[in-house]
């Protein structure tokens, strides 16, 4: 990822945990709550080959930690990130605009 504040290709990595996937990612300022350091996935300093390529080595000669990490995304999408709970968040805040647009 370049360099951005926002939360830019959290889809993408969301998707990726979800099919149990061990997650790469560019370490930015709006990549910081998803991936968690040696549990779900690897972070790698923002246009570091190096880092990327030696990243992917590391988890295609350790299947078992891939697989860990895959695995443990998998469970935080399942505790965090459900259809479900993105539904009623959306709600959420959709009730509380109507209720500030009444109030004023």
């Amino acid at each position: 990822l370049l360099s951005t504040d926002t939360d830019n290709g959290v889809n993408s990595i969301l998707e990726s945990m979800a099919m149990g996937k061990a997650v790469i990612c560019s370490r930015t300022k709006g990549q910081v709550d998803v991936i968690q350091e040696g549990k779900t996935g690897l972070i790698v300093p923002q246009g570091d080959s190096k880092a990327l390529r030696d990243a992917i080595q590391y988890l295609w000669e350790h299947p078992d930690e891939a697989e860990r990490m895959g695995k443990a995304g998998r469970k935080y999408i399942e505790e965090n990130h459900t259809l479900d709970q993105f539904v009623c968040s959306v709600r959420t805040i959709a009730e509380q605009v109507i209720v500030e647009h009444r109030n004023s």
